[in-house]
C-alpha cells in the first residue's frame, strides 16, 4: 500500500476526478447487490408455488433495470478512474522526458539507451496500472465485499456469514506474503528486461561494425545467452505470480462448500428458506471478484512500487551542469568577443587519474577561424565538447568577451554556438522537420529547401588541363544519349531508362551526355544510385539558324547569339537546371548547347 503514499502528489492534483469515480464505482458495487436479491425473492415465491405472471414480469424487470443502471455506472466509473490513471502515464512520461533533455553527458554514460527505454515504457506502465486498476481493485473490493457481507448478514443469516467467511484472512494473508516475494522478483525483472533493451539497441546500431568484422555469430550467441537469462528471472516473477490465482480459487471453493453444508443445514431446520439460501449463494458470486482482487490488488501494487522506486531513483538524479552559478542578466550581446581557451587540465569524470587535455591555451578573435589536427584521441573533440560545457570539471577557464562560460547562461551560451558532430543524426520525421528541429515552431516559409532524396559530394576541378573527380584523374567513357523511346517516342519509361542505365554500367561506361535537352529526373537518380557521371545539356540548340549557303557567319539569323530579348530566357533556363541538378552528385558538368551558336548570351550564361 505504500505506493499509493509515493503517488500522494497525483491524487491530490486529481482528487475531483477520483472523487467522482470512487462515487460512481460505490454505486455500482450498490447496485450489484440487486440482481440477487431479487432471485432470492423469486426463488421464495416459486417454493410456495404462489407467483403470478404479473409478478414474475415485475421481478424480470427489476433485474433489467438494475443492468441498465450497472451499464451507465460502470461507464462513468471507468471514464474517471482510467482517464486518471491515462493522465499519470502522460505526466510521468513528460517527467522523464524533460528530466532526460536537461542532464548531462556523464548521465547518459551511467544509463544506457535500452535501460533509459525500459524506464519510459515497462516502468511507467506499471505506475500507470497503480493509478488505474489499483484503485478499481481496492475500493471495488473494499465496498463491493463490505456491502455483500452486509446484505448477506441482513437479508440471510449472520451465522451463516460468519462460518462462510472464514477462509478469507487466510486469502489477506496469503496475498502479502506473495507480495514480498513478488516485488523483490519483478524488480529483477525489470533489470533484466533493461539489459535485453541495452543489447537490442548496441547490437542494432552497431550492426554494420558487426558485419564488418564478422562479429554476427559471436553477438548473436551472446544475445541468445541475455535472452535465455531473462526468460529464467521472468519465470521466477511467473512461479510466485501464478501462486494468487490458486490461492484465490481454493478459499472461493472452501467458501462454497461451507455455504452449501452449512446452508443446507440451516434450510433443513427451517431457519433459513430456500430462496435465502439461493440469494446467498449469488452473493458469493459477488464475492468472489473482491477474492481474486485481493490477490490481484498485491500484484498490481508490488510492480507498480518496483517501478516507481527505479524510476524515482532516475529521477532524482541532478545533472552536473546548471546555472546555479550563472549570471541571468547577461544576453548574447555581452558575449560577443574574443574567445580565451585556457585550460590547465581535464579528465573524463570516469577516468580522473587520465588527463586528456593539458595546458590548452588560445585565443580567438571574432572572425577568425582555427583548424584543430592530430591523432585519434588527442583532444580535439573534447576541446569543443568543454565551450559546449558538456563537462565543467576542469582546471583553467574558458571565457567569452571576458565572462566564464560556466557563468553564461546556457540558454544564451548554446543559442550562440553551431555545432556540427562527427556522428550525424536524423530523427524519425520528416526531412523539413529535421531542418528546422532548431525551431519547432518555424513556418514553411522559413526553410529553404528540403530534399526529398539521395545526395552526395563530387569536386570537378581541371587540374593542368587534366579533369579531376575527388582529387583524381578521370576519363570519360561514356556516349550521348538522346532520350527517346522506340516505343512509345519521348514519353520514355521508368523501366527503358533502367535498362539504359544497366546496360552502360555492364559494358564499362563510366558517364553518358544528355544530348539536345535535359533527361528525366528519374534518370539522374539512377545515375546517382549507380555511380554515373553525367554531362547536362541545356537544350539551346538552334538548327539551320548558324549556317546560310554554307557560310557560318551569317550574324543576321543566329540565335541566341548576343541578342537581348534572348538573354532572360537563357538565364533563367540556367538558373531551373542548377536548382534542379545542384543535389545530384552524378551531374559533373554542364553543357551550354552543342548546336548553339554561341555569343555573348551562352557566355553570360556560362
Amino acid at each position: 500500500m505504500d505506493i499509493f503514499k509515493k503517488l500522494g502528489w497525483f491524487f491530490k492534483e486529481e482528487k475531483k476526478r477520483y472523487i467522482i469515480g470512487v462515487l460512481f464505482l460505490a454505486l455500482t458495487s450498490l447496485a450489484n447487490l440487486v440482481p440477487p436479491r431479487v432471485l432470492g425473492l423469486m426463488a421464495d415465491e416459486l417454493d410456495k408455488g404462489h407467483i403470478t405472471w404479473g409478478q414474475y414480469g415485475a421481478l424480470i424487470l427489476a433485474i433489467v433495470a438494475a443492468a441498465i443502471v450497472l451499464y451507465v455506472l460502470r461507464y462513468f466509473w471507468r471514464k474517471q478512474i482510467w482517464g486518471g490513471a491515462a493522465e499519470l502515464e502522460r505526466k510521468m512520461r513528460t517527467r522523464l522526458f524533460n528530466h532526460f533533455m536537461i542532464m548531462d553527458k556523464t548521465f547518459y554514460q551511467r544509463h544506457r539507451t535500452g535501460d533509459l527505454m525500459a524506464h519510459a515504457t515497462n516502468d511507467v506502465t506499471a505506475i500507470q496500472n497503480v493509478a488505474g486498476d489499483g484503485v478499481l481493485t481496492l475500493v471495488d473490493s473494499l465496498i463491493m465485499g463490505l456491502s455483500t457481507m452486509i446484505a448477506m448478514i441482513v437479508f440471510v443469516d449472520f451465522r451463516l456469514t460468519i462460518v462462510a467467511l472464514l477462509p478469507l484472512p487466510f486469502l489477506a494473508w496469503g496475498a502479502w506474503k506473495l507480495g514480498d516475494h513478488l516485488h523483490v522478483a519483478f524488480d529483477k525483472s525489470q533489470a533484466a528486461f533493461s539489459r535485453l533493451n541495452n543489447k537490442t539497441q548496441e547490437s542494432v546500431s552497431g550492426i554494420k561494425v558487426l558485419k564488418t568484422f564478422g562479429q554476427g555469430k559471436e553477438d548473436t550467441a551472446a544475445f541468445e545467452k541475455m535472452v535465455d537469462e531473462t526468460i529464467k528471472i521472468n519465470k521466477h516473477v511467473f512461479v510466485w505470480d501464478s501462486l494468487f490465482d490458486p490461492l484465490g480459487t481454493l478459499i472461493i471453493g472452501l467458501t462454497y462448500a461451507i455455504t452449501i453444508i452449512y446452508g443446507g443445514f440451516l434450510v433443513k431446520q427451517n431457519i433459513l428458506s430456500v430462496g435465502q439460501l439461493v440469494s446467498f449463494i449469488a452473493y458469493i458470486g459477488n464475492m468472489v471478484w473482491p477474492m481474486f482482487a485481493i490477490g490481484y490488488l498485491f500484484n498490481i501494487l508490488e510492480r507498480g512500487s518496483a517501478s516507481y522506486d527505479r524510476v524515482e531513483k532516475l529521477l532524482n538524479e541532478k545533472s552536473l551542469i546548471t546555472d546555479e552559478n550563472a549570471d541571468e542578466t547577461l544576453t548574447a550581446k555581452d558575449i560577443e568577443g574574443d574567445l580565451d581557451y585556457n585550460i590547465k587540465s581535464f579528465a573524463y569524470p570516469d577516468e580522473k587519474d587520465i588527463s586528456v587535455l593539458k595546458n590548452i591555451d588560445f585565443t580567438l578573435k571574432p572572425g577568425q577561424t582555427l583548424g584543430l589536427v592530430g591523432r585519434v584521441g588527442s583532444g580535439k573533440t573534447t576541446i569543443i565538447q568543454l565551450l559546449l560545457r558538456e563537462f565543467d570539471n576542469y582546471e583553467g577557464k574558458i571565457t567569452l568577451n571576458g565572462h566564464d562560460i560556466r557563468e553564461i547562461p546556457l540558454n544564451v551560451l548554446l543559442r550562440q554556438i553551431s555545432y556540427v558532430p562527427q556522428n550525424n543524426y536524423l530523427f524519425s520525421t520528416s526531412i523539413q522537420n529535421n531542418i528546422s528541429f532548431s525551431q519547432i515552431d518555424a513556418d514553411n516559409n522559413q526553410v529553404v529547401e528540403a530534399i526529398c532524396q539521395r545526395v552526395g559530394i563530387r569536386e570537378f576541378k581541371m587540374i593542368n588541363k587534366i579533369m579531376h573527380i575527388n582529387g583524381k584523374r578521370v576519363v570519360f567513357r561514356g556516349v550521348n544519349r538522346h532520350e527517346f523511346s522506340a516505343t512509345y517516342g519521348r514519353s520514355v519509361t521508368r523501366e527503358e531508362m533502367e535498362w539504359d542505365v544497366k546496360f552502360l554500367k555492364a559494358h564499362n561506361f563510366n558517364s553518358v551526355r544528355t544530348s539536345h535537352y535535359p533527361n528525366a529526373s528519374y534518370f539522374y537518380e539512377l545515375c546517382d544510385e549507380y555511380g554515373l557521371y553525367v554531362i547536362d545539356e541545356t537544350n539551346l540548340e538552334t538548327h539551320g539558324t548558324w549556317q546560310r549557303m554554307g557560310a557560318v557567319e551569317c550574324k543576321d539569323v543566329t540565335i541566341p547569339n548576343g541578342r537581348p530579348e534572348f538573354l532572360e530566357i537563357i538565364l533563367d533556363r540556367a538558373k531551373s537546371m542548377l536548382e534542379r541538378d545542384k543535389n545530384h552528385p552524378s551531374i559533373v558538368i554542364w553543357s551550354c548547347g552543342n548546336e548553339s551558336y554561341g555569343g555573348e548570351n551562352l557566355y553570360k550564361m556560362s
